[in-house]
């Protein structure tokens, strides 16, 4: 991987250092940035194209990042490859993160293009940044009527492509089996302690007997009552199984990983 987490952590403070000083010029002249994602994102854009290159620069001497319309985000001569690079925040409404690109972005690339998508928190202080390798055009969506050529990521596709640098990606459909799957294991385990507590008083109870049929029949019963919990459950685990996958984006503060003393922020 050519593209490490120190040097994402470089980019990113520089990208808050400007996003400081824009916030002191906005106020300045009376109004806010910080209200407004999507704006503030559109003039930091440019500023994610050039810092990370520069922190690539220091492996890769020949990086550069153009900036033009039809020319890659980062272009790295020494590995032959093209980086996009995107910025973006969880929508206000509903805090969905949308994965967008330009349909045009894979036009001649047959192997692929190489993306770096940094998704932002609203005060612009924690961050996932998340690398994907060699994304073609089928890991995104049709494009909509009205979309101006901008697509959407088939996240259950490009996942599989993705290396986390900063914050991560969890899998919420695993999770969800993995319990579950803890359920199932506890339910079992209580049906064999349930039903072999049972047929321990039947056999201690006399034949014939009111009180071992009484038994006999709550054993039955209970027999019944836990195999349909235990196919419940295994229902449930099928159904997730044949689910796409349900991701979640997790985010770290960079302050608090600056105060971690890590070497990897001393920069």
């Amino acid at each position: 991987m050519y593209l490490t987490r120190k040097q994402s952590i470089i980019a990113l403070k520089n990208m808050m250092t400007f996003n400081k000083e824009l916030n002191i010029l906005f106020e300045k002249f009376n109004t806010s940035l910080k209200s407004n994602m999507g704006r503030r994102n559109a003039l930091l854009s440019g500023l994610q194209e050039k810092y990370f290159a520069d922190a690539l620069m220091e492996v890769y001497p020949n990086t550069t990042s153009d900036g033009r319309t039809g020319q890659p985000d980062i272009l790295i001569p020494e590995l032959s490859l093209c980086l996009e690079c995107k910025l973006t925040s969880p929508l206000a409404s509903t805090g969905a993160i949308i994965f967008q690109s330009d349909s045009m972005t894979f036009n001649n690339k047959p192997n692929g293009v190489d993306f770096l998508y940094v998704i932002a928190n609203k005060a612009f202080e924690s961050f996932a940044v998340l690398h994907f390798s060699g994304l073609t055009r089928d890991d995104f969506k049709k494009e909509s009527p009205g979309s101006r050529g901008r697509i959407h990521m088939k996240k259950s596709n490009a996942m599989l492509k993705c290396k986390p640098l900063i914050g991560g990606v969890i899998n919420k459909r695993l999770l969800i089996i993995e319990k579950y799957k803890n359920d199932l294991v506890a339910t079992r385990q209580s049906a064999i302690e349930r039903l072999g507590s049972l047929q321990a008083l039947i056999e201690k109870a006399n034949y014939g007997t009111k009180k071992k049929q009484r038994l006999e029949g709550v054993c039955t019963r209970e027999a019944i009552r836990l195999t349909k919990k235990v196919a419940h459950l295994e229902e449930k685990i099928e159904m997730h199984l044949s689910k796409p996958p349900l991701y979640s984006i997790t985010y770290e503060n960079l302050g608090e990983i600056c105060q971690t003393k890590n070497l990897i922020c001393e920069v």
